[in-house]
């Protein structure tokens, strides 16, 4: 088909959604439109099934990361979720990851989402009966060139993806505070503001690659056809249907017990296979005592969280430094410090850095420093975020 249909969900069931029935071919909308909320989603139901449907959600309630595996088995992809503790602040079990396809090396895109959202979105689409090929976070779902980093422009949200970012979604003031975490790639950042008298959709469906986005529809939540269902429902004797229904129930009381008991020895064996790979981990399936709310409010893009504060006010002295350069960065929930992970060609310069942190109020300290290859690598702890 050369058309598709795409939707664009609001943050909240209440808020409007846009929609545009999109020509892939000519690069430009056959229709489009704007609900008052997402119970009118059922309106959309004949366009939906006469042309393949994706869903885009809010990019600030969904979590885009990458993990680098040691290999692509089973227990390898199942690991995924604890690799992630650092970077999470709910319990995994509370957590959806779905997982894209890696590269030459085993590094694999993901997206982590909460469970509840996630089931709100699937009851929104079950209830419309949308029969749904994908559900994406939009700044995860735009193309373009991986080693180029683009930002999308749609009103006063900026969707960046490419480089070492995955897919982050800010305020258009908040971009130049967050430039120098970004890691910017030799051509720099690509701006393209989408036009206000185009239907925000349009300007983003010409940026977006659905075939190489991670549909967040993925094991437990991936939605089944009701079109092929009904068809093949119908293929079948009515007395055949309750025969092969009442073994089915039978059969699935039956599953249902081994897979539990053999989720109980997989759990065991997930835990093992942790702790071999990630020794030094001091917590592996339940990091309740972790700042959720800091975490909890920067992934949703809300200013004032102590974290992000922090981040914007160093920013600064990354500015001032030019020639010291962040290397990695974590954050320790349960003493409340951020550890800055840094490499300069000379220690005067992160001295002067520090003092420049000191200088915005933070309470930072040097680390260890080591000299290897003419640099000078170490950390910076910034107490007290909290």
């Amino acid at each position: 088909m050369d058309e598709f249909l795409l939707i664009s969900l609001g943050r909240t069931p209440d808020a409007p959604v846009d929609w545009i029935q999109w020509n892939h071919k000519l690069a430009r909308p056959s229709a489009s439109g704007q609900l008052q909320h997402a119970g009118q989603l059922r309106l959309l139901g004949e366009r939906a099934l006469s042309n393949p449907c994706y869903v885009l959600v809010p990019q600030e309630q969904v979590l885009a990361s990458r993990v680098q595996l040691p290999n692509g088995s089973r227990a390898a992809l199942e690991a995924i979720p604890y690799q992630l503790e650092e970077q999470l602040c709910e319990d995994p079990e509370l957590l959806h990851v779905a997982v894209g396809s890696p590269d030459a090396t085993h590094r694999y895109p993901v997206s982590v989402v909460s469970r509840e959202r996630l089931r709100q979105w699937r009851d929104l689409l079950l209830a419309a009966a949308l029969p749904v090929k994908g559900l994406f976070a939009d700044a995860q779902a735009l193309g373009g060139d991986p080693e180029q980093l683009l930002a999308v422009a749609v009103g006063e949200r900026l969707l960046i993806k490419g480089g070492e970012c995955p897919g982050l979604a800010l305020q258009r003031a908040q971009l130049e505070g967050w430039r120098p975490l970004l890691r910017e790639p030799q051509g720099g950042l690509q701006l393209i503001e989408v036009q206000s008298a185009d239907s925000p959709l349009q300007g983003l469906a010409q940026q977006l690659s659905l075939a190489v986005a991670i549909n967040l529809l993925q094991g437990e939540f991936k939605l089944r056809d009701p079109v092929r269902e009904l068809l093949s429902g119908w293929q079948k004797p009515a007395l055949l249907a309750l025969a092969l229904a009442a073994l089915l129930l039978g059969s699935l009381g039956l599953q249902n017990y081994r897979l539990g008991h053999h989720k109980a020895q997989l759990d065991q064996q997930v835990e093992s296979l942790y702790r071999e790979a990630f020794p030094e981990a001091r917590r592996i399936v339940n990091p309740r005592l972790q700042m959720e709310r800091a975490l909890d409010q920067l992934r949703q893009g809300q200013a004032g969280a102590p974290l992000l504060r922090t981040l914007e006010k160093s920013a600064a002295a990354f500015r001032q430094y030019a020639t010291v350069k962040l290397t990695g960065m974590r954050f320790d929930a349960v003493g409340g410090a951020l550890v800055l992970e840094l490499e300069s060609p000379e220690f005067q310069a992160l001295q002067q850095f520090n003092a420049a942190l000191l200088a915005q109020g933070l309470a930072s300290q040097l680390g260890q420093f080591s000299r290897a290859d003419q640099q000078t690598r170490g950390q910076v702890t910034i107490q007290e975020v909290r």
